[in-house]
């Protein structure tokens, strides 16, 4: 198979950007980015996701910075202002940060320049242009909500069949288990309620990629 056509959720994205420590499909994200022949596609409401993210990143990666710079230790810079995420990356950067050879200022800025190199590199580079748009389509995000498809997910996953319905193959490809598991049910949401074959269409998860889809 020489290119295969493929919609990415925001954490395949941050899979990428991720270094191995803090992303456990850091590979199967670099295949679908590095090895592979794909045609990639997303939509502006993965990029919002994105652009959310890197918001968090920074405030996250600038406190560190700063807390270190006064030359106090990284694992007494307090989490109480985090998110859940936040919080949970700052968990990891510590258990990473050991394995460094360097001082924690390093490895902070180091990570930084990582993330965020990897991160736009991908998205700019690497994803066709322009991005795919905001469906308008609200009957669509309420039928997957009643899927029990969390938010924002039925958001990226109307614009992925609003664009898609009427092209050729394609599938979505995602790092959420639980969104995974429902996909067969949201496929038999979209093609009953729409009224509408949807047998080009999938949702695989990021795990099974390169086997699913070996680079030629």
């Amino acid at each position: 198979m020489d290119t295969h056509s493929v919609f990415l959720d925001t954490n395949v994205y941050l899979g990428y950007a991720y270094n191995a420590p803090f992303e456990k499909h850091h590979s199967e994200c670099c295949y679908v980015f590095d090895a592979s022949h794909f045609h990639r596609y997303t939509s502006m409401t993965v990029n919002q996701e994105l652009n959310k993210k890197k918001h968090d990143r920074k405030k996250l990666y600038k406190g560190t910075l700063k807390h270190c710079l006064s030359g106090r230790q990284l694992k007494e810079f307090k989490i109480s202002d985090l998110g859940r995420s936040e919080a949970n990356h700052f968990v990891k950067m510590i258990a990473d940060a050991h394995k460094s050879d360097g001082s924690e200022v390093e490895y902070i800025r180091n990570l930084q320049r990582s993330f965020f190199t990897r991160l736009m590199g991908c998205l700019e580079k690497r994803t066709c242009q322009p991005l795919i748009p905001y469906s308008n389509d609200g009957d669509l995000k309420s039928f997957f909500a009643l899927d029990g498809v969390h938010s924002p997910d039925e958001r990226v996953l109307a614009d992925f069949f609003t664009w898609a319905i009427d092209g050729n193959d394609c599938c979505l490809v995602t790092g959420d288990g639980r969104l995974y598991d429902l996909r067969m049910k949201v496929l038999k949401t979209v093609s009953e309620r729409k009224g509408r074959n949807v047998s080009h269409l999938s949702i695989e998860h990021i795990s099974v990629i390169p086997s699913r889809f070996p680079a030629p």
